[in-house]
């Protein structure tokens, strides 16, 4: 057999300033472009068995012959990390040249708990550059100390300390040693990376946005408080703004508003005398403008309403930590550092987002009152508060993984996904609306996790409209194997989702994981909806090749196919020797060796999957002694799509062969000598009745054959 696919797509990428929740409203004007945040990630999937106690540099090894690109003399592999989940171990890597790092690579690889490899994706470069072997770091002789400060003093940074290492930088195949290093800028509140080259001129910038904070071991207490859950609209069973109430009307309470908060605890801070929102996981804290301090209490209560600033501290404080205990009975151990949450903060503005670096994460919820128009505050709204802490969970997951357009285009739809899954098994009102209360209204049209968005067509415009397509496939898998085996397949996936990989990468990863945790328990069901997506190549099968006689027929195809899968037109060709063209298992009566061809075409994108089975088809002397003789495939010949076969007992020595018109007329005649195969073909005679005369050893036989035009 020998498979096909049709239509190469091409994909660019681009690296994340911040992880942002809503649409279009982020923007990367404080990065310098650079042509590496185009490249997509290699996948590789694999099945080596390492054993139950590989080392690390039983991996290394294995990385080396299994990728092209670390086979160039000088190649290297510098080990970054390790994570771990249900499915086994994650080992993350970046690529180096004569020990140095190379900017913007990375490697992650898989080892199941059986110390099998699995997934392997790689954004490696090729290092046989001619100008890469002129460049011999050692002799650059860089005073990286003082070309920082130089450069510090020049631009109003306030470089982080250690301050700078030495990198190679590779940009439209021109390699240069380049400095790295990260910094505050002082004019603006911002946390950068920057890359100059060895003479301090600026190359590269890339948004990293960072705030570090230290957890103290202080008495806990658990209080009762008073949240949204998951929204007012959600609990309402109603939409915004319906019957000209549920509206935001700046924080003002409302009795209908009011009347859908909810009773709960949370386990707070008790220190000096004050009742704090802080635990190990979460800390409301004031570190982005405008300022509005953190709520506090004297009493062990936390009950306020909508109008009081400190009913956004109280709500994300509630939810983050809801998250991370279902994630723990789950049996996951990320985000196990304190997040820090601003519920107050963008200045304002109607956006919120997640800040990771060095393993440290903030929260940031914008209120919308900067615009001239109220919004809804986005720390009341479940969907908002969860999505961003989704991004925690992706950061824990894979560190500095979420990089390239399609892999950050994932990264919104795992969130929305997350946050979705969260809110349906509170409450299930309109659940396919992300963003229930803070969105779908007149300020903006928040997202829908049932679109019906088709890849690679939908694979376009910015980060949240592709989004849709995988977060939208991923509530279909919720539907279809239940919520808490849905979220252990996506969640443990996580892991896996390294830089720059592709949603249909993603996809097998996701059936990779089903494998390890559940036995591909749900492996037809993902394959399935992932394949209507057009995330997964569709598996065209045309089963195995066949050796029949002359007028036997055979069914083509794997034994008992199913159907063709929704989505998908199916059809074999060339369909004229077969019963019907579109089953799954035609029947064929092939009268000459015949490469039958299986489509499987997606309705959406055209793209054909095939596969091909090929019959031979053998002039057997199947009648014993005695037999009469007999022509064979005289239908074909008469519609002019074939040439007549002659069959006769097994052991006769010569067959002679006159054919005559209608009117008696000799046209021509063949001897054939043994009873070897023999054809008789039609070209040479025009439309009409002829009458062949056979004999074989002595035996007889007249029949009729005709012709048509």
């Amino acid at each position: 057999m020998k498979q096909a696919v049709f239509l190469i797509l091409l994909f660019c990428l681009l690296y994340p300033a911040i992880f942002a929740q809503k649409h279009g409203q982020t923007t990367q004007t404080d990065n310098i472009a650079w042509s590496g945040e185009e490249r997509l990630a290699k996948a590789h999937f694999t099945q080596y068995k390492l054993g139950a106690n590989y080392q690390l540099p039983d991996v290394q090894n294995y990385l080396y012959q299994t990728i092209g690109n670390l086979q160039t003399s000088g190649a290297g592999l510098q080990f970054t990390g390790k994570t771990e989940s249900p499915v086994g171990a994650h080992f993350h890597f970046v690529q180096t040249y004569r020990n140095m790092p190379v900017y913007g690579t990375q490697i992650l690889i898989t080892i199941d708990k059986t110390g099998t490899t699995g997934p392997i994706t790689e954004n490696t470069y090729a290092l046989d550059l001619p100008l890469l072997k002129t460049l011999f770091p050692d002799k650059a002789q860089i005073n990286e100390t003082a070309m920082v400060n130089r450069f510090a003093a020049e631009n109003k940074v306030k470089p982080e300390w250690p301050a700078a290492m030495q990198l190679f930088f590779i940009t439209e195949n021109q390699p240069v040693i380049a400095v790295q290093f990260k910094g505050w800028t002082l004019e603006n509140r911002g946390f950068f990376e920057y890359l100059t080259d060895t003479s301090g001129q600026l190359i590269y910038r890339r948004d990293l946005q960072n705030y570090f904070g230290p957890k103290k071991s202080t008495q806990t207490e658990t209080v009762p408080a008073q949240i949204f859950n998951p929204n007012p609209v959600t609990t309402a069973h109603v939409v915004y703004g319906q019957g000209g109430k549920y509206k935001d009307n700046n924080d003002a309470d409302a009795p209908e508003l009011t009347a859908e908060l909810k009773n709960t605890t949370i386990e707070v801070t008790y220190e000096d005398g004050l009742y704090k929102l802080e635990n190990a996981y979460a800390k409301i804290a004031e570190f982005d403008n405008p300022v509005i301090l953190p709520v506090t209490t004297t009493l062990p209560q936390f009950n306020f309403t909508r109008s009081d600033d400190g009913f956004e501290d109280v709500n994300a404080f509630y939810h983050v930590n809801a998250f991370q205990q279902y994630l723990q009975s789950l049996g996951f151990t990320l985000v196990q550092t304190q997040v820090l949450i601003d519920t107050h903060g963008k200045n304002g503005q109607d956006q919120s987002l997640h800040i990771y670096n060095n393993g440290n994460h903030q929260l940031i919820f914008g209120s919308g009152h900067s615009v001239g128009i109220e919004h809804v505050d986005d720390a009341e709204d479940a969907d908002v508060i969860v999505h961003e802490y989704g991004h925690a969970v992706s950061a824990s997951a894979c560190p500095n993984c979420n990089s390239g357009l399609e892999r950050t285009a994932i990264d919104e739809a795992i969130c929305d996904y997350l946050a979705t899954s969260y809110k349906r098994a509170i409450n299930d009102y309109n659940w396919q609306n992300m963003f229930s209360w803070d969105g779908h209204n007149e300020f903006w049209n928040g997202r829908n996790v049932t679109s019906t968005k088709h890849y690679p067509e939908d694979n376009k415009l910015d980060i949240y409209y592709r989004s849709e397509i995988f977060s939208s496939v991923l509530m279909q898998i919720w539907d279809a194997v239940g919520k808490e085996a849905a979220d252990k397949i996506v969640i443990s996936a996580l892991y896996q989702f390294s830089s720059g990989i592709s949603m249909e990468t993603a996809a097998n990863i996701l059936l990779y994981v089903d494998n390890q945790l559940y036995g591909g328990q749900h492996v037809q069901t993902l394959q399935s909806l992932l394949q209507q997506r057009g995330l997964l190549e569709y598996q065209a099968n045309a089963g195995p090749d066949f050796e029949v006689c002359l007028g036997n027929t055979v069914i083509l195809g794997v034994p008992n196919a199913p159907p063709a899968p929704e989505g998908v037109n199916m059809y074999w060709s060339p369909g004229l020797t077969l019963n019907d063209s579109t089953l799954a298992n035609p029947t064929a009566n092939p009268d000459r060796p015949t490469v039958y061809t299986l489509y499987l075409v997606d309705k959406v994108s055209n793209i054909a999957y095939t596969d091909d089975a090929f019959v031979d088809v053998q002039y057997c002397f199947n009648n014993p002694p005695g037999n009469e003789i007999r022509l064979l495939n005289t239908d074909r010949f008469f519609k002019r799509r074939g040439n007549i076969i002659l069959e006769v007992p097994p052991g006769t020595e010569q067959v002679k062969v006159a054919i005559y018109d209608a009117l008696g007329r000799f046209v021509k005649a063949i001897t054939n000598a043994g009873d070897m195969r023999l054809e008789v073909s039609g070209d040479d005679m025009p439309p009409g009745i002829y009458h062949m005369v056979v004999e074989a050893d002595g035996k007889k036989a007249t029949f009729t054959i005709g012709r048509v035009r």
